[in-house]
C-alpha cells in the first residue's frame, strides 16, 4: 500500500495546474481516500488522517510540504509509485474536486455529517477512521458543490456563457 505522500506526489505531478497549496493538496489526498474506499472498497494509503481545524489533513503530507506555506506548490522533487488503479483514483479526485478553491474543500469537508464533523474536537488532533468515512455523508460522494465559488462560476458560466470572454476583452 502507498504513503499519502505518495498519492501527493501524484497531485502534484499530473495535475500540478490545479493550484495546489498544502491545504488543498491535503483536502484532495483526503478525497482521494474516501473515494478510494467507495469505489474500490479498499483504503489507497496507510497514514493516518486526523480532523485538524481546517479539516481533514494527513500529518505525512502537511510536514512534507508545510515549507511551502500558503504558495503554491511547483515541486515536489519526487515521482509519483501508484499502480493505474491508483491513478485512476486520483484522476477521478482531480477531475471532480480539482476546480474548487482550497476553501471551497474545506468547507465541502466540514459539512454536517462529514467524518470530519463527527470527530472533530478543538482540543485534540482526532484520527478519522476508514469507518468514519464510510459512515459519513463523505462516503456518499462528493454531493454537489451548492455555495461554493466553483458553483458560483458554473452559475454565470449558464446565464452569461460568454461573461468570461468579455471580461478577458474589457
Amino acid at each position: 500500500m502507498v504513503k499519502s505522500f505518495d498519492v501527493a506526489y501524484a497531485f502534484i505531478i499530473c495535475h500540478g495546474d490545479l493550484a495546489l497549496t498544502n491545504l488543498k493538496l491535503n483536502k484532495l489526498v483526503y478525497f482521494a481516500q474516501v473515494e478510494s474506499l467507495r469505489q474500490r472498497g479498499v483504503e489507497l494509503f496507510d497514514d493516518t488522517v486526523e480532523a485538524w481545524e481546517y479539516g481533514p489533513v494527513e500529518p505525512a503530507v502537511y510536514h512534507e510540504f508545510k515549507r511551502f506555506g500558503k504558495s503554491v506548490i511547483r515541486d515536489c522533487g519526487r515521482g509519483a509509485q501508484l499502480t493505474d488503479e491508483e491513478m485512476q483514483v486520483v484522476d477521478y479526485v482531480a477531475r471532480s474536486y480539482g476546480t474548487m478553491t482550497a476553501f471551497d474543500l474545506v468547507s465541502l469537508s466540514h459539512r454536517d455529517g462529514g467524518a470530519w464533523s463527527r470527530v472533530f474536537d478543538p482540543h485534540a488532533d482526532r484520527i478519522i477512521s476508514s469507518k468514519d468515512i464510510i459512515d459519513s455523508v463523505d462516503f456518499k460522494g462528493i454531493g454537489g458543490v451548492s455555495g461554493t465559488f466553483e458553483a458560483g462560476m458554473r452559475g454565470v458560466m449558464r446565464a452569461i456563457p460568454n461573461a468570461l470572454k468579455m471580461l478577458e476583452n474589457s
